[in-house]
């Protein structure tokens, strides 16, 4: 049972770029960092880019950035077929 304060974890897609190191005596995973950190990082290179002037200040990029990558994440599960490919 867990106490009614603690936030409820989110998915975060799992690792971004994970890396198997198998030079180690016992092969590990290295995680990195996370699907939804990536998503929110690619978020914040473009909201940097084109959110510019008054009203917009680090906080307000950077909750937009989570929000967005939240939603990536969330679309992404729902996703059952992927677009078809334009050859």
């Amino acid at each position: 049972m867990t106490n009614s304060d603690e936030p409820i974890p989110r998915a975060d897609g799992g690792p971004a770029f994970p890396v198997v190191e198998p030079n180690h005596p016992t092969p590990i995973v290295l995680r990195g960092m996370t699907l939804r950190d990536y998503f929110a990082g690619q978020a914040m290179a473009g909201l940097c880019e084109s959110a510019v002037g008054p009203g917009y200040n680090e906080a307000h990029i950077a909750a937009a950035c989570w929000r967005l990558a939240d939603a990536m994440l969330d679309e992404r599960s729902q996703a059952t077929n992927p677009l078809p490919h334009n050859h």
